[in-house]
């Protein structure tokens, strides 16, 4: 089978869940015995403005980069709906449709990617499947999350004018595309107008307070059914948790016209443990944190944990982020790698995930487990559906309830799939 994938982009430039998962599943679908390519948003040129195509490749992957794609709003909304509708060639993804001859497309987010392409791939005859990585396209940012809250359930004109009051400009977004935005990303601290905030695909620009959002509710409800005609071109949706199914579902009616299936998701790094992980011994429980150093993560709801617990008794580690200042009580790592997961998960007795915005899946949740730690999860997290609910909490009391109760000893038995395994399935649905 000839698959293209369209993904965000791979490492150094991207990374994160969306951009390892797809990285793992095109290499195992290589395995398996097929033909990968992987189209991705890639560099700008200030010459032609027009968007081109140009071939490449990363690792075994065959790889086409979208230059001059549509900006990449990784966080805080759009400010210029305009700029995300601007029309483009048709004929450049014919083209390039025609040179691949792909049996099926399999989309990993829409950020980046023009109506055009999907037009493209309906006049040539070829399957589109997308999966749930993230909200955008039904929200003006990935997360659906603003002002401490998820607004699944209140998603209007209205609102995605609201939520994206302090996006940034669509010139302070092509920064992400540039070629040197690695190099941004490494030499950050010392550049006074960029702050590196955490999550490894993101760097925080400074935000301009002094101009308000002038744009008309009109303009985000144009973008919304841009965004609306793209999701109809779309023939099968994969959903990696049913809390995401019902986000779907409850957002985009035209779901009720099309196939889609539920299957949780899974990486090339967890996989069942042919021996035990023995933990280093230590005089207190220790409590993990893995992830941004983000509200929509619920870090800051975590790292009020050594407030309410037995400081004797518990010790607070968090893991993911850039450690910029001190906080009382909570021993902070930094960033990781995936080669350093094992020998971190060592020195972790509980993990905790207290997403507060409706993650979709969650890959992190299922590290835990096959590193023999126990995890407490937010229902907030589209991987509860592997959990069993005692598990699960829905806020901070009832997660301090559970640590407090909770047994170390025993470690939840669910059902891990390799990333073979996973690789079938998707093949399966295509």
């Amino acid at each position: 089978m000839r698959i293209l994938h369209y993904t965000l982009g791979f490492p150094p430039a991207r990374s994160g869940g969306l951009v390892g998962y797809a990285i793992d599943v095109m290499n195992e679908q290589i395995n398996q015995g097929n033909e990968v390519y992987a189209l991705f948003p890639g560099g700008l040129n200030f010459i032609n403005r027009k968007m081109q195509i140009k071939s490449g490749s990363f690792s075994n992957i065959k790889t086409f980069e979208l230059i001059n794609s549509l900006p990449l709003p990784i966080f805080g909304g759009i400010k210029t709906p305009a700029d995300f509708m601007v029309p483009t060639s048709k004929m450049l993804f014919i083209n390039l449709l025609k040179k691949i001859k792909p049996d099926v497309i399999h989309i990993h987010t829409l950020m980046g990617i023009p109506k055009e392409f999907f037009s493209a791939a309906k006049s040539e005859g070829i399957t589109i499947v997308f999966t749930s990585h993230d909200y955008f396209g039904l929200a003006p940012d990935p997360s659906f999350y603003y002002n401490k809250k998820s607004y699944d359930q209140d998603n209007t004109d209205a609102y995605w004018c609201e939520s994206s009051k302090k996006a940034y400009s669509t010139k302070k977004l092509r920064i992400f595309q540039l070629r040197c935005y690695p190099l941004l990303r490494k030499l950050s601290k010392k550049i006074s107008s960029i702050n590196l905030k955490g999550n490894s695909n993101q760097i925080e620009l400074e935000k301009n307070t002094e101009h308000i959002n002038t744009v008309s509710e009109r303009e985000y409800g144009l973008l919304r059914n841009y965004y609306k005609e793209i999701f109809n071109l779309i023939d099968k949706f994969h959903f990696n948790s049913t809390l995401t199914k019902d986000i779907y579902v409850n957002n985009l009616s035209i779901l009720s016209q099309k196939e889609y299936q539920v299957i949780s998701i899974t990486n090339k790094d967890i996989h069942i443990q042919k021996e035990k992980s023995l933990k280093t011994k230590s005089n207190k429980i220790r409590i993990a944190y893995m992830g941004p150093q983000e509200d929509f993560k619920g870090f800051y709801d975590y790292i009020k944990l050594p407030r309410l617990l037995d400081r004797n008794k518990y010790e607070f580690h968090t893991y993911g982020y850039e450690v910029t200042s001190k906080i009382n009580s909570v021993i902070q790592h930094g960033r990781y790698t995936r080669n350093q997961i094992s020998d971190i998960y060592r020195n972790i007795d509980l993990l905790v995930v207290p997403s507060k915005c409706k993650e979709t899946f969650g890959l992190v949740a299922l590290e835990g487990m096959v590193n023999q730690t126990v995890v407490l999860i937010s229902e907030n997290v589209g991987a509860k559906d592997l959990f069993d609910k005692r598990y699960c909490f829905s806020n901070l009391d009832e997660l301090v309830s559970m640590i407090e109760k909770i047994e170390l000893t025993v470690i939840p038995n669910i059902k891990i799939k390799d990333i073979t395994e996973h690789t079938k399935e998707i093949l399966n649905f295509y």
